[in-house]
Order: structure tokens, then C-alpha cells, then sequence
């Protein structure tokens, strides 16, 4: 390994350095990944990932008003220098600290989320368990000096990958090279943006106890790397290093397009001009279904064939508060002959039977219909003469058993129980991408998916576009849901296991206190 450090790297006590391709999980280069080190200024990520979520919740907009406190103003350099009691957008509150890494702006966005830094604090190290940062802990949202601040590689990994997951209507902000503040033009700290092909964010950070540390993302010829250097002597240094490592990682990494996988390179090509990463957009939706056996039976066995024309759904809700469309009733089939038929339109008729046939909460909350979720008002049952005899079989088999997520459950319970993990495969630009890559997923793993609640989900995006996110859960742990991961990526399909607090249906006015997913 190159020397990144006036000392080797095994002989500088700060270092730590971590790869890992974010599509399938896979660590690429890993040194001390797991031994603590102080973040500096990458805690501002957390800072930055809470305020991102009280922007969407509806809690604040970028317009929003922030207040300097008599400890913001306070703060030592780097900051913006505003005093006691002026204010800032919100907007301009994200760029100086993406860009400055501003201290004073930290501090009192800490107390405009929390009502004081301090307690910020503990909400950042709440967030910190809940998103699997297990070596985390948090005493101040800037990163300044504190023993008792640390944190590891793996962590901000962690950091930096659900950053990306859960607030990519947000994520652009990372890459911004300057912002203009007053009559001051300012730059942005991280040097990777300009100098490494395909960087998209994400932070630096110093103090003199932590060394030079740095958060990377990378998203290039359809792959996707996340990297973390701590501990560096010099910024240029840490620098050098960082592009050393992601350069050795970058053809073992694998590309993934709209569902389709290939091989990772044998050697590094030629990298084209990078247009801005498509956003994933988070969930506004579910699609339930409990009858794994029979599902994964027809999944293996139907083949795509002619289908009824489509209904077309009714409008999307505002994305203010994003939910599923729900589209019509099925009607008696009209062969089209115009146009093959797609992917989903096979496991459109599975889905419909397994449904049908299961007991429990999916008879009575809704009916899969493509890949939206219908609820019990708008649920309409396919009439039998629609189905083929295969799917007819299936539902109506006597030796059928009563699903194991259903059999406690009772009307008005979660479909998707609370507590439980959940685990994402994708997020695609086609309905019909999104609900092939459940039906791929359950076919490579069907043990660990065989007792799983298939998701998949319409999203308005912050460019007016329509993604489809793919997802299983009722995990009934962390181990589980991992395992089911593991398995997902020795076949090459990306997986992110998500914690229960890090998932949530879309609230709607029958089911406000009691639905998650």
C-alpha cells in the first residue's frame, strides 16, 4: 500500500480506511475499520442526515428560519460568523455545512431540530443505534473536540450509504463545489469532487486529535462505491490515499442497472462522462403478500404471457405525502395483441392467486394488483373465471396452512409487523423492473425470503419522476435480515438491511396510529 501518511499507515494510530461496493454490501479494502476514531466534522453527515428527515416530515422546509445561539455563536472556526440571534434558511444552513463545514451553523441547527444542542446530541446517538452505527456516539453536532465523540470506518459507511438510501432528493447538496454567502464565495473543503471521476459527496473532516479523515461516494459506470480514510497527516495526503484505494477497489466492484447485473471488470474502463446520480426516493406504498409457498412455486413455474389491456390507475396523491396509487378494479380479460407482454404482468397473476388464497390480514387489507397496494375500500377480487387453471389450483389447495405472519393478527394490525427489520433489493425506473427484481430475489433466496413480506413501491421524486423501490419485510431480526442479505449478494443482487425504526408506511386518515412499512 502506497504511504498516504508521513507515518506508514500500520504505525499512525489514527488511521483507519474502509471500501465497500454499496450495491452488494461486499467490503473491498478494509484497515481498522472497526476500531474507534474520532469523526471531526463527519458528524456533521448526522446532523445534515436529522435535519433531511424534519424536512421531510414536514416539520420545516428549506425556507425555514434558523436562529444563531448564544453556543452556536461561541463555536471556534470553521464557521460562518453569524451572532446571537440572526438567522439563515434552512437552504443555506445544509450548504454551510456541506461546504464551510460551518461549527456555529451546527451547533444552532442541533437546537433548532432539538431545542438545544445537548439534547440533539442524545437524538443523534438514538439515530446513530437505529441505523446499525453499533460503535457510535455523539456529544456535540459539529465534530469539535470531545473524548467522548468517537466513532469507526464501518460506521460512517453505514452513515454514508443511508444518507444516499433515505434522503437522495437531498444528496445533490453533497456535491456542491461553492456557495455564496454575502459577498464571500465559498469552496467546498472536499478536493475528491473535482479531482475523482464519478464522486458525489460526501464530507471531510479535522481536529487535531482525529487526523484528516474523509467520507467518499462514487457512482460511476453503474457501480458504487463508498469509502472512508481517517486519520490522514496532510489533506492532500488523505487525499492521494482515498483515490489509491477506491482505483484498487474499483474493479472488484459490480454493476448494477435498472435490475440487471453484470460481472464485476477484470480491469478498470474507461470512464465516460457522469451525469448526476438518479435519485431512489423513499417508499409511499405496499404491496402485501403472506402466501410465500404457493408464490414461490408460480414464481419458478408461469411463464410471461398475453394479459387483459391495463386499467389505468387513478392519480397519485400530492408528494407532499407521498402514497400509493391505487388503480382500478380488475375487468374480464381483453387479450391485447399490440405489445408483449411485460415482466410484472406474469407475476401480476401469481400475486393475484397467492393473495387470494392466503388467510389473515391479506384477505382482509388489500389485494395485489401489479405493484400497488389497494386498500380494503378499493379492493376488488379478480373474478375465478380469469385465472388460468394452474393459479385456480394453487389457491384453492386444501392442504393450504394459514401463513405464520397472520396467525395473530387482527384487524387493524400492521401487515408488515412493528419491530420487525426489512431489507431493500433496488429501487428501479419501470413497475415492471421493480416487481421482476422481487420475483429474481425470491427465486435466489427462497429460504430466507419463503416467510418475508414482498414490497414494492411508486415514489414521486424531487424532479417530478415516478421510481419503484423493492423491498421484503417482517424480519424478525437483525440476523435475519442480514442472513437473507448474505444470501441476496452471493448472488449478486444488491440488499440493505433497515432496522424497524428506519421504515414507515405512509399514514393515511384510517390507519394513522397502526401502519408501518
Amino acid at each position: 500500500m502506497a504511504c498516504m501518511l508521513a507515518l506508514p499507515a500500520h504505525a499512525n494510530p489514527k488511521y483507519a480506511a474502509l471500501v465497500i461496493d454499496a450495491h452488494t454490501g461486499q467490503v473491498l479494502y478494509s484497515r481498522n475499520a472497526d476500531e474507534p476514531r474520532y469523526p471531526a466534522s463527519l458528524t456533521k453527515v448526522m446532523t445534515l442526515y436529522l435535519l433531511f428527515e424534519k424536512l421531510e416530515k414536514g416539520e420545516a422546509t428549506l425556507k425555514s428560519r434558523i436562529t444563531m445561539t448564544q453556543r452556536g455563536a461561541n463555536q471556534p472556526p470553521s464557521k460562518l460568523g453569524l451572532g446571537v440571534g440572526q438567522t439563515i434558511s434552512v437552504e443555506d444552513a445544509i450548504l454551510a455545512l456541506v461546504t464551510r463545514s460551518a461549527n456555529d451553523v451546527a451547533s444552532a441547527t442541533g437546537a433548532f431540530i432539538a431545542g438545544s444542542e445537548d439534547n440533539f446530541a442524545v437524538m443523534m446517538t438514538k439515530k446513530a443505534r437505529a441505523l446499525g452505527m453499533s460503535k457510535t456516539t455523539y456529544k456535540n453536532a459539529s465534530g469539535l473536540p470531545n473524548k467522548q465523540q468517537i466513532t469507526t470506518a464501518r460506521d460512517q459507511a453505514t452513515l454514508a450509504m443511508r444518507m444516499r438510501e433515505d434522503f437522495p432528493q437531498y444528496y445533490h447538496y453533497f456535491s456542491t463545489e461553492n456557495f455564496t454567502w454575502g459577498k464571500a464565495r465559498i469552496q467546498n473543503h472536499n478536493r475528491l469532487l473535482s479531482r475523482y471521476q464519478g464522486a458525489t459527496g460526501l464530507k471531510t473532516g479535522y481536529t487535531n486529535a482525529s487526523g484528516f479523515n474523509l467520507t467518499t461516494t462514487v457512482e460511476r459506470d453503474d457501480k458504487y462505491l463508498v469509502g472512508v480514510v481517517m486519520g490522514g497527516e496532510k489533506a492532500k495526503s488523505r487525499d492521494d490515499h482515498m483515490i489509491e484505494i477506491l482505483d484498487r477497489a474499483y474493479p472488484r466492484a459490480v454493476a448494477m442497472k435498472r435490475g440487471n447485473t453484470q460481472v464485476a471488470s477484470a480491469q478498470r474502463p474507461a470512464a465516460p462522462a457522469v451525469l448526476p446520480p438518479a435519485p431512489i426516493d423513499r417508499p409511499a406504498g405496499i404491496v402485501p403478500a403472506e402466501d410465500r409457498a404457493a408464490l414461490m412455486q408460480l414464481a419458478s413455474s408461469i411463464e410471461v404471457q398475453e394479459v387483459p389491456a391495463p386499467v389505468a390507475p387513478a392519480p397519485v396523491a400530492a408528494p407532499a405525502i407521498e402514497v400509493a396509487a391505487a388503480p382500478s378494479p380488475i375487468e374480464a380479460p381483453v387479450v391485447t395483441k399490440s405489445a408483449p407482454a411485460a415482466p410484472v404482468d406474469s407475476v401480476t397473476a401469481y400475486a393475484v392467486a397467492a393473495i387470494r388464497s392466503a388467510e389473515g390480514p391479506v384477505r382482509q387489507a388489500g389485494r395485489e394488483i401489479g405493484n400497488f397496494l389497494v386498500t380494503p375500500a378499493n379492493a376488488s377480487t379478480p373474478p375465478a373465471n380469469t385465472l388460468d387453471a394452474q393459479l385456480r389450483s394453487a389457491m384453492n389447495d386444501p392442504a393450504r396452512t394459514e401463513p405464520e405472519l397472520a396467525r395473530d393478527w387482527r384487524d387493524g394490525d400492521p401487515l408488515i409487523p412493528d419491530g420487525s427489520w426489512v431489507i431493500q433489493i433496488g429501487a428501479y425506473a419501470s413497475e415492471a423492473d421493480a416487481v421482476e427484481s422481487i420475483r429474481k430475489a425470491v427465486r435466489a433466496a427462497p429460504e430466507e425470503l419463503g416467510k418475508a413480506v414482498p414490497v414494492t413501491i411508486p415514489v414521486n421524486t424531487a424532479d417530478n419522476r415516478t421510481l419503484y423501490r423493492s423491498r421484503f419485510g417482517g424480519f424478525e431480526g437483525e440476523q435475519q435480515a442480514r442472513n437473507a442479505c448474505g444470501r441476496l449478494a452471493r448472488q449478486a443482487i444488491q440488499c440493505i438491511p433497515i432496522p424497524p425504526a428506519n421504515w414507515a408506511l405512509p399514514v393515511t386518515p384510517d390507519s394513522r396510529d397502526n401502519r408501518r412499512g
